[in-house]
């Protein structure tokens, strides 16, 4: 004999009518479970539903749903158990909400509102993306190297993510690695490397140091007051001005045309000498110089230059107070003064033979 069927009243949630008195019914569209106490609709008791709970398995446990309203649709919050647990857990809610709290537990399970953070454990990450829009952006920092501080920032440390300049009113300490783009203020302390680009002014400090090792300083105008340099100084290029009044020089000797500071190993088919600059009723050059097309030392009152050739046009006088001759007959005097009397020593005039 097969077992009898019991089948609760059973429709459609919008058809509910009002159940008796420990009568169930069951709403098929909705999955409701209601016990009637009165036969009116209004006083049917809501039992339970599949909607608002989540059946657990071998491996998922269950959860309560928490269902939006019916005319919104069916979307629901689950809050569930995890899969595994070592006993039974309870959590007690607070009794009252607080304005502006958060929900904190302790180790009993009872949770309670807080208004003030507590900073019981250090962020040991957080997710970032990449932007690249933002013109103005605070860097946070610390007022603390450990420990539980808060995050600040400054109005004088900004940051633009969009051209990647970082701004402040000053830095100190060492500066170490490749620093490329515009300086714009002082720079103070010891720079180590090479340092390229232009310089609108540079003043040397009365005790300035720094410059350790072989850095190599490439710069397009360096202006200042006073320069002192203790070592030796190389200048590479085509022409060295000295815009000066008075230029002294202490050294005993002079070189010309020297190369990499060494002599020479070929003719340079180049005059060598002095230029000197002068006005005569329009600008004109004398020089004192070594012809080197005809070996000899000339004194030009008028010279002019091309690639390095001096070409006279008129040839200069020469006032001396005696005249020494170093040639086949020896070294002697040729011209001697004494008293008033110029005479000629040492030298012979042949009249020529016929």
């Amino acid at each position: 004999m097969a077992a009898p069927v019991l089948q609760f009243k059973r429709g459609n949630l919008a058809s509910l009518p009002g159940l008796q008195a420990g009568e169930p019914g069951f709403t098929v569209d909705k999955n409701d479970l209601y016990v009637g106490i009165d036969s009116t609709t209004t006083n049917n008791q809501f039992i339970g539903s599949a909607r608002f709970w989540e059946k657990g398995d071998a491996t998922n446990a269950s959860g309560v749903k928490l269902v939006e309203a019916q005319n919104n649709g069916a979307s629901a919050i689950t809050i569930k158990a995890p899969a595994a647990l070592g006993d039974n857990q309870v959590y007690t809610m607070p009794a009252a909400a607080v304005n502006n709290g958060f929900l904190k537990c302790n180790a009993s399970g009872e949770f309670s509102f807080d208004t003030t953070p507590q900073n019981s454990g250090a962020v040991n990450e957080i997710v970032v993306a990449d932007e690249s829009s933002d013109t103005t952006c605070f860097p946070m920092f610390a007022t603390q190297t450990t420990g539980d501080v808060s995050p600040k920032t400054g109005t004088n440390l900004t940051f633009n993510s969009s051209s990647g300049e970082l701004t402040a009113t000053s830095f100190v300490g060492a500066l170490t690695g490749n620093v490329t783009g515009n300086v714009t203020g002082d720079v103070t302390g010891d720079v180590t490397g090479d340092v390229t680009g232009n310089a609108d002014s540079a003043t040397l400090a009365t005790n300035a140091q720094g410059l350790t090792g072989t850095p190599n300083i490439a710069v397009g105008t360096i202006t200042g007051s006073n320069l002192t340099l203790s070592g030796n100084l190389t200048v590479n290029g085509t022409t060295s001005s000295l815009n000066t009044v008075n230029t002294t020089i202490e050294d005993v000797l002079l070189e010309l045309q020297v190369v990499d500071g060494g002599a020479l190993s070929s003719d340079t088919n180049k005059d060598v000498g002095l230029v000197l600059n002068y006005y005569d009723g329009s600008a004109k050059k004398a020089a004192i110089y070594w012809d080197d097309s005809a070996g000899r030392i000339v004194f030009g009152s008028e010279v002019s230059e091309s690639t390095g050739v001096l070409t006279a046009s008129a040839y200069s006088g020469l006032e001396i107070g005696s005249l020494f001759v170093n040639d086949c007959a020896g070294q002697t005097q040729v011209i001697s003064c004494s008293g008033t009397t110029r005479s000629l020593e040492n030298i012979t005039i042949d009249g020529g033979s016929f």
